[in-house]
């Protein structure tokens, strides 16, 4: 049952990312924007929850599992009453902040819960899989439902999950407090220094994941293609996600090789998109099979570097999550940001192309310099 709260809160907090991508159209037409304004709220929820996140751990150690829970569901059901009643586009984007500062909430708690469990790589490899799923199918899933439903209904989504979460958490028994005795204090320096190049490297790599997500149809089209781009990077984020946790539930795989091997095939697949780029009629199902690697990928990098920051942090592991969390959303929002603001779609994998290299490299030297006498 406890994994269950993990799962809504998780999906919860997912949707909310990418949720105004889906409804920019119908949402820009209600409040006499610019489409292109309402992708800013992206942004405007990735840097909120990057600067948030690192901090709502120590709401762990003074609340109950469940309390936690219940403030972040609270604010995301405030955020879409917000957002749907929103008189004006400056509204709207304050709404997408408090949805951050819930997910904020979530996220750290639950995953923390799913690496306390009794076979923590795979139930993290599940964790990120429904973050990964939740986070890439929402704006189709958006575009899908506003056909038929007001675009204020769909907004409500996280928040109708967020609530069902602190419905079943309040039913789990024994969840009164996760806190020791004693909870020891936080220490957010000591972790930053343990685990600081981990933190790093999730921010490289989802900076470069996400430079043209956002744009992922116009990138379809440009290389001559009719593809559902982020319907197929959820699809093979999902499938990798949970084949990675099951990996590194053995033992004697070695994350680090993992991971340079998967940002290797990260900056491939963005060359792979630029050389498309010069190929008369490319292959539907070629340009697919990239999308599915790039989702493949681009999530399974996440559950390798959490078993790295737990190993790094020690006693501090709930702190390394919630920093990990905010490094996550800090690369998605610069990543977006960057994609927003490339002129062409090949400057922004252009880009992507350098971080992924310079991710890959980093992780390889690194490595390297562990195992010399």
């Amino acid at each position: 049952m406890r994994f269950v709260v993990v799962v809504l809160g998780i999906a919860a907090a997912g949707m909310s990312t990418f949720l105004p991508a889906g409804l920019a159209d119908a949402v820009a037409q209600d409040l006499g924007t610019d489409a292109g304004r309402i992708h800013l709220a992206t942004v405007a929820y990735s840097v909120t929850y990057a600067v948030c996140v690192p901090f709502t751990p120590a709401l762990g150690r003074r609340l109950s599992w469940h309390g936690v829970i219940s403030i972040g569901a609270a604010l995301l059901v405030v955020a879409g009453v917000l957002g749907a009643l929103a008189p004006a586009y400056g509204a709207f984007v304050a709404s997408r902040t408090i949805a951050a500062i819930g997910a904020a909430t979530l996220v750290p708690v639950l995953l923390s819960t799913a690496a306390a469990a009794r076979r923590p790589s795979t139930a993290t490899g599940v964790a990120f899989a429904v973050l990964a799923a939740a986070t890439s199918f929402t704006p189709d899933l958006a575009r899908a439902f506003v056909s038929w439903l007001p675009w204020q209904l769909v907004l409500m989504g996280p928040a109708l999950i967020g609530l069902a979460a602190a419905v079943v958490a309040f039913a789990v028994r024994g969840a009164t407090t996760d806190r020791p005795d004693r909870p020891q204090p936080i220490r957010y320096l000591d972790t930053l220094a343990a685990c600081g190049f981990w933190l790093l490297l999730t921010t490289i790599s989802m900076a470069s994941a996400y430079t043209v997500f956002g744009r992922s149809e116009e990138l379809a089209t440009h290389v001559g293609a009719d593809v559902a781009g982020s319907a197929v990077f959820g699809a093979g984020g999902v499938a990798a996600t949970l084949l990675v946790g099951l990996l590194l539930q053995n033992r004697r795989r070695h994350p680090e090789r993992l991971l340079v091997g998967a940002l290797a095939v990260l900056c491939l697949v963005f060359l792979g998109f630029v050389a498309l780029t010069h190929v008369d009629g490319a292959s539907a199902t070629g340009v697919a099979l990239l999308f599915g690697m790039w989702g493949a990928v681009t999530w399974s990098i996440n559950p390798v570097i959490q078993r790295l920051l737990l190993r790094a942090a020690g006693s501090q592991g709930v702190v390394a999550v919630g920093l990990n969390a905010a490094a996550l959303y800090a690369g998605i929002g610069a990543g977006t940001a960057l994609g927003a603001v490339s002129p062409t779609i090949d400057a922004g994998l252009s880009i992507a192309v350098l971080l992924s290299a310079l991710a890959a490299l980093t992780v390889l030297i690194r490595s390297r310099v562990a195992q010399a006498p």
